[in-house]
């Protein structure tokens, strides 16, 4: 039996109970990042995309660049204009005088226009290295290269920020392990949305846009949800069309994103349309179920990447030539602010290349089996590495297929 906690509290904050810290949140974040930089031996970074909201927890669509220091040097941002100036607005722990405005870096304009906005954000990311000293510190990127390329003909002393990052971001405190609990939260409901619109004659689209409904209304934005039926399940073709559900297919999908303050979802479940699953149907499941018990059992503090990757079908079994074949299909990964974080564990690499299981890792664990061009099925559940082992952050359960329950009524 799975030793779950789930959440009970809702999203609001609230002054008589301890929800979710988030000022204690960021300040960790913050210093988790900052020594993962002393510890790798460089002053300061240049960080994009997640990490950005991961070391400063702006929240923007824009592209953006954050230049964060080992010691305790306040960051600094670097986006466009408009958008700097609702972070101003929005986050009092970041110094307004680090927020920098720069100008839309593409190819689209021409060459010439490329190499003017490039020319404009150097210059600023140089001001703020003078301004914080940076002078001959190590300065690990990953900004685009010809920013690294510029700064380093410059004099400065730049590096790939190689898997700094990914370090620190490895082990959850207790407040972002709660963000993905109420992650979980979200997806459930947006399941039970979804499983609750299948029906014969409905599209696949149109039973996605039941969870997406749901999920914006709570406040979510930037996620996919992409479900497929029937043949398009096996091989898992990764893509959603207007397909249209008929009595007897089994469809799938998957809720994957940021669902909650940055925190990512990666999330499956298995329905059949209209009728009971046939016993074949329920034996491809059977096959997912038994292989994810013993994955979610294998994966535990102090046991490597390797004795969880045994856990998983081979290549053989699944009837493909080579383990990076079933790389994508059977595969555990890290979820956080990212969809992939550290550790990823596959058959391929794992068993060669061991790493460490750690209690605060959260780790999503994906199944899928089926019949090419007739059907498959696919589990996924994530959970957060406790001393005791995982513990399951959805509460819907996986133990079976699910048969939608409707009603046509018929008279004479």
């Amino acid at each position: 039996m799975e030793n779950e906690k789930r959440l009970s509290w809702g999203m609001a904050g609230v002054d008589w109970e301890e929800r979710i810290n988030f000022a204690r949140m960021r300040e960790e974040r913050l210093a988790k990042a900052r020594a993962a930089l002393a510890e790798a031996g460089v002053d300061a970074a240049l960080l994009t995309g997640e990490n950005v909201r991961y070391t400063t927890a702006i929240r923007t669509s824009a592209p953006h660049i954050a230049l964060i220091f080992a010691d305790d040097r306040e960051p600094y941002i670097f986006l466009r204009h408009e958008h700097g100036e609702q972070v101003k607005r929005h986050c009092p722990w970041i110094n307004p005088d680090h927020v920098r405005g720069f100008p839309i870096l593409e190819t689209v304009g021409g060459m010439g226009a490329y190499q003017l906005s490039l020319d404009v954000l150097v210059g600023l990311i140089e001001d703020a290295f003078k301004e914080a000293n940076v002078g001959n510190g190590v300065v690990a990127s990953q900004a685009p290269a010809d920013v690294n390329t510029a700064l380093k003909e410059k004099g400065y002393k730049m590096q790939p920020l190689a898997n700094i990052m990914d370090y620190a971001r490895e082990c959850k405190t207790e407040d972002e392990v709660n963000c993905l609990r109420m992650v979980g939260v979200l997806a459930d409901a947006a399941w039970c949305k979804m499983i609750d619109a299948v029906r014969p004659g409905v599209s696949d689209c149109e039973v996605a846009a039941a969870g997406r409904e749901y999920l914006v209304g709570k406040g979510s934005w930037n996620f996919n949800i992409s479900l497929r039926s029937g043949p398009n399940c096996y091989p898992n073709w990764g893509l959603m069309t207007d397909r249209i559900m008929q009595p007897g297919d089994l469809g799938y999908g998957y809720i994957m994103g940021d669902l909650y303050m940055g925190y990512h979802s990666c999330y499956h479940r298995t329905y059949c349309v209209g009728v009971e699953p046939t016993q074949k149907q329920k034996d491809w499941y059977r096959f997912c179920y038994d292989h994810i018990l013993k994955i979610q059992d294998a994966i535990k503090p102090g046991a490597s990447t390797a004795d969880v990757a045994k856990e998983m079908p081979t290549a053989q079994e699944l009837g493909v030539p080579h383990e990076y074949d079933v790389a994508s299909n059977w595969i555990c990964h890290g979820v956080g602010v990212g969809a992939h974080d550290f550790p990823n564990i596959s058959r391929f690499w794992s068993l060669d290349c061991p790493i460490e299981i750690k209690e605060g890792q959260c780790i999503a664990i994906h199944t899928c089996y089926g019949e090419p061009g007739v059907g498959g099925v696919r589990i996924e559940n994530v959970g957060v590495v406790t001393k005791d082992g995982w513990q399951n952050f959805f509460a819907l359960p996986y133990d079976g297929i699910y048969v939608p329950e409707y009603q046509l009524h018929r008279s004479m």
